[in-house]
């Protein structure tokens, strides 16, 4: 394989990937809408679910820059989802959740 065709194989590959999670964020998406529309996901348990979920991603250590790119993105990801919902993400130094005994 020429290098042209792989470069055009990981362009299809990535592409698909990006489908992929994109397709699965909007399933995510729809499926807490209808969770808080039911009452079963109430607004403390949505916020918890985002803060936690942004609380998993801002207490990761990228190894490098290209890591750190990616926890950026799931980051606005993440927020973007909050906003959606109704519920404010905290700035990155406030996020941490309180531990439950």
């Amino acid at each position: 394989m020429d290098p042209n065709e792989r470069a055009e194989k990981a362009a299809q590959v990535a592409f698909n990937a990006l489908s992929m999670a994109q397709a699965y964020g909007i399933l995510i998406e729809s499926l807490i809408g209808v969770l808080k529309d039911s009452s079963i996901l109430t607004p403390t348990k949505l916020d918890q679910l985002f803060r936690g979920a942004a609380a998993i991603i801002d207490q990761a250590t990228p190894a490098d820059r290209a890591q750190g790119m990616a926890q950026a993105n799931m980051r606005q990801i993440i927020e973007r989802a909050a906003k959606n919902a109704g519920i404010e993400i905290p700035p990155l130094s406030q996020t941490a959740m309180p531990r439950r005994h």
